[in-house]
C-alpha cells in the first residue's frame, strides 16, 4: 500500500497488510490517495482525517478504518527498474494493451527527499516503453518506482514496485538483498566474473495458483548490468515466508522456483525449507525469476493427496 500525493510531494510507501489484510497508515494528509495493489488487481480510497494544531490543544486522531475491495485491474501495467552500472538504471514499462500516451514514471530514492519523473519514449523492438535516470550515488541505491497508464478506453491503473541495486565483483561479493528483505542472493567467490550491479525487484507475474501448486508471496527478479545470465560458481538464494502466508499447504514441502518465459510456467529449481525460521533456501546456477511455491497435496498425512483433475486418490504406505 502506498499514499498517492500530489507531486511535488512525494508519495509515501506505507508497506504490506498485516495477515488479517489490515494496515495502519501514517503521515497521511486530508485528501491523499490511499492505494493498494495485489497481483492483477487494485483499489484506491481517499483519505479523510483532521490534524491536531498547537492553536487547539487536541491530539492528533486515528480517523476510522476504511474498507477497499480490490477488483481486478482492466489490463496489466509493469514497470521494472534495471541496472546499466554505477549509479545508472534504466526503466522499463510494459502494458497488455495499447495506452493512449506515454505513461507517468516517478522514482522515490531512499533518502532523497523528491521524486524524480522519467521520461519514457516507445522501443517498437523491446515492445515497451524505456527510459534512462540516474541514481544519487551517495545515497542507498534502492527505493520505489511508481508508474500511471490510461488505455484507450481511459481506464486508468497504478503500480508501485520496489527496487534494490547494489556493486558486486567476484571476489568478496556482498549478500544481494531486495528492498523488502524477504530475497537474499548470496553469491560465492568466483560467482561473477567482472565487476556489476546486481538489481532485484518483486514481479508481477504469471498467477498465484499453478495446478496443485500455490505461490507463497512475491516473486522476484534478479539482474545484472554486464548481461551476464549464468554464475560461473553457484550461488544460494534464500526467500523468507510468513507462517500465515503457508495456510493450505506443508511448510516443510516449499521450494523455490523460477520462472520459464518459454512455457509460462514456474518450474521447479529446488532446495529445502526450514520451517522454524520460516525460510525456503536453493542453490541456483543462474538470473533468473524466482519464488517460493507449495503443494496443496502436501498437508495430507493420512494417505490421502490430491491427483491433478480426477479427484482424491487413496495411497498405500
Amino acid at each position: 500500500m502506498w499514499l498517492d500525493r500530489a507531486s511535488p510531494l512525494a508519495d509515501i510507501l506505507q508497506g504490506k497488510t498485516d495477515s488479517n489484510g489490515e494496515i495502519v497508515i501514517y503521515g497521511a494528509h486530508n485528501g491523499d490517495t490511499a492505494r493498494a495493489q495485489i497481483s492483477g488487481a487494485s483499489a484506491s480510497t481517499t483519505v479523510s482525517c483532521t490534524a491536531a494544531t498547537k492553536a487547539s490543544g487536541g491530539a492528533p486522531e486515528k480517523a476510522d478504518g476504511d474498507e477497499i475491495q480490490l477488483e481486478d485491474d482492466p489490463f496489466s501495467l509493469r514497470v521494472k527498474l534495471l541496472p546499466s552500472g554505477g549509479s545508472a538504471a534504466w526503466v522499463e514499462v510494459t502494458a497488455s494493451v495499447d495506452l493512449v500516451s506515454a505513461p507517468d514514471v516517478e522514482l522515490q530514492q531512499m533518502g532523497v527527499g523528491d521524486p524524480v519523473s522519467i521520461d519514457v519514449e516507445w522501443d517498437a523492438g523491446e515492445n515497451a516503453w524505456l527510459g534512462d535516470v540516474n541514481l544519487m550515488p551517495d545515497f542507498d541505491l534502492a527505493g520505489v518506482i511508481v508508474v500511471r497508464g490510461t488505455d484507450l478506453s481511459t481506464h486508468t491503473v497504478h503500480r508501485m514496485n520496489s527496487f534494490a541495486l547494489t556493486a558486486a565483483g567476484p571476489s568478496e561479493p556482498p549478500r544481494i538483498y531486495s528492498f523488502d528483505g524477504v530475497f537474499e542472493l548470496l553469491l560465492a567467490e568466483g560467482s561473477l566474473t567482472e565487476d556489476s550491479v546486481i538489481g532485484v525487484h518483486e514481479i508481477d507475474i504469471g498467477t498465484s495458483q499453478q495446478g496443485d501448486l500455490r505461490r507463497v508471496g512475491n516473486a522476484y527478479e534478479v539482474s545484472v548490468s554486464t548481461g551476464e545470465q549464468v554464475f560461473a560458481t553457484p550461488a544460494v538464494v534464500n526467500i523468507r515466508y510468513q507462517g500465515t502466508q503457508t495456510w493450505n499447504l506443508a511448510p516443510t514441502g516449499l521450494q523455490l522456483y523460477r520462472w520459464d518465459s518459454g512455457t509460462d510456467l514456474w518450474v521447479l529449481e529446488g532446495g529445502v525449507s526450514d520451517a522454524d525460521f520460516n525460510i525456503v533456501s536453493a542453490e541456483v546456477d543462474g538470473l533468473s525469476v524466482f519464488a517460493v511455491l507449495g503443494s496443496t497435496a502436501d498437508i495430507f498425512s493420512d494417505g490421502f493427496e490430491t491427483a491433478g483433475t480426477d479427484g482424491w486418490s487413496l495411497v498405500i504406505p
